[in-house]
């Protein structure tokens, strides 16, 4: 007797759905079918949208373009029900009228959507800085769980770089492109997070502390799991870099800048880690800002000295100077 062969999709599903849960979201099912007030308040184009002549009800009478609307429509009702915060994801498929397969037939195309939120009240307690890193949390435990970490990168959103994207364009619709990022892996588009824009959230009532983000399912594969990597057995050292920076400066532009030369930099047979500590404007200067990483820096073979640490980031700094003006404080 043969074992039965197992279906890689609901294998990749039952893998997101154990991650996000993990993570602490709440998976939900919405209705493939919206309102098109719908898909209006959240700035998407209904003449994009198939129209179900026989809808089984006036508040379904459109496919969706994208999974986002669906989430953000429940979110007022679960404040108002008394959850004070919460995050919800759906994984489902979207249509549009433009996509269409050689048999002039709908083609389907998956998507993982989040959204998390936080009353006015809880917010201001529990979370320090911008929604926006509340999602893109929940999102990099997702990506980091099918081992797509290392060339992920976050980039501004351009709405009107995707031009020739319209089923594209339509997701971004929600989102506010000045606290938003477009999401890569390598050269491969998967996706966006951010929060979303002022009419959205006074359309659908939606707390301040709001944001999330929408992936292409297709950037998900069973063969894109999380491998194990070997800690080093040697101490880490741990050192601070404060680079100071135009005002006009991203920060995800300067860290992806400065994680690429560490890699690039680094003695052999090593591992080393960047994370954020501060971003800091001082109130007398409005054309710069001072944003401070640390460098986690461990060998495999031997124990490092602070000195070959400071090395590595006075090179980093010195070509993070010569591509942005940076200065080391």
């Amino acid at each position: 007797m043969a074992p039965a062969v197992r279906n890689k999709e609901l294998d990749i599903k039952t893998q997101v759905r154990t991650l996000l849960s993990k993570a602490g979201a709440n998976e939900v099912l919405t209705y493939t079918f919206v309102h098109g007030d719908l898909l209006g308040k959240v700035g998407q184009d209904k003449q994009l949208a198939f129209r179900l002549s026989n809808a089984l009800s006036p508040d379904l009478q459109y496919y969706r373009l994208s999974l986002t609307p669906s989430l953000l429509d429940l979110v007022h009702a679960n404040i108002k029900a008394g959850y004070g915060e919460f995050a919800l994801f759906e994984m489902n498929n979207v249509h549009c009228k433009i996509e269409l397969d050689e048999e002039g037939l709908p083609r389907e195309f998956a998507r993982v959507a989040l959204v998390f939120a936080a009353e006015a009240k809880t917010a201001p307690l529990k979370y320090a800085g911008a929604a926006y890193y509340q999602a893109r949390k929940y999102l990099m435990a997702l990506l980091e769980g099918f081992g797509l970490m290392d060339d992920v990168v976050c980039r501004p959103l351009d709405a009107a770089g995707f031009a020739d994207h319209k089923l594209f364009q339509q997701m971004l619709a929600p989102f506010e492109p000045k606290r938003s990022a477009v999401v890569w892996h390598g050269d491969r588009l998967i996706g966006a997070v951010g929060e979303y824009k002022t009419s959205v959230c006074q359309s659908l009532k939606l707390p301040d502390f709001t944001a999330g983000f929408e992936i292409f399912g297709s950037a998900l594969t069973s063969d894109m799991r999380q491998q194990y990597v070997r800690l080093p057995r040697y101490p880490k050292v741990a050192q601070d870099m404060s680079l100071r920076v135009p005002a006009s400066v991203r920060y995800g532009e300067l860290y992806a800048y400065v994680k690429e030369q560490i890699d690039a930099a680094r003695p052999e047979q090593t591992r080393a880690t960047i994370s954020p500590l501060d971003i800091y404007q001082r109130p007398d200067d409005s054309e710069h800002k001072q944003i401070t990483l640390r460098l986690d820096l461990a060998s495999y073979e031997r124990t490092l000295r602070a000195e070959e640490v400071n090395t590595l980031l006075d090179t980093v700094a010195a070509r993070a100077h010569e591509r942005f003006g940076a200065e080391r404080m």
